[in-house]
């Protein structure tokens, strides 16, 4: 596998369309469609994050909402990105700010993973060849 298909194969996959995302509710404010891949990611690390949507004030499943809204228009521009257009470098640093701010304010902190070792870290990254 060529180092840009496996650069492809890892990267968070983008939504095809900001549209395919974000709906409207009857009072026309925007809303994640839940029946995404994008939606059921958000929705996943909202629970291990908070404990459910359930779990959280009006108030912090808002910010949420806006921080998976960014985050989708952010992939969005990754995805140009890695396809040479850089036109909204300057659109996609100003929303990974706001993604930030957002994290803040809820309380999600980045963590730091343990990868053991270097060596073993690097071998279970490394592609694995299938025998002939």
């Amino acid at each position: 596998m060529t180092t840009k298909r496996r650069q492809a194969a890892q990267a968070p996959q983008a939504p095809a369309s900001r549209k395919a995302v974000v709906s409207r509710d009857a009072s026309g404010l925007p809303r994640l469609k839940k029946s995404t891949a994008f939606a059921r990611e958000m929705e996943a690390f909202a629970t291990e994050q908070f404990g459910g949507a359930d779990q959280m004030s009006p108030f912090e499943r808002t910010l949420f909402e806006r921080f998976a809204h960014i985050r989708a228009a952010a992939l969005l521009i990754e995805e140009r990105v890695r396809n040479r257009d850089l036109r909204d470098v300057a659109t996609y640093v100003s929303l990974v700010d706001r993604m930030h701010g957002i994290a803040k304010t809820l309380g999600i902190k980045r963590r730091q993973k343990s990868v053991g070792d270097y060596r073993s870290y690097l071998a279970s990254k490394a592609p694995q060849e299938k025998p002939s």
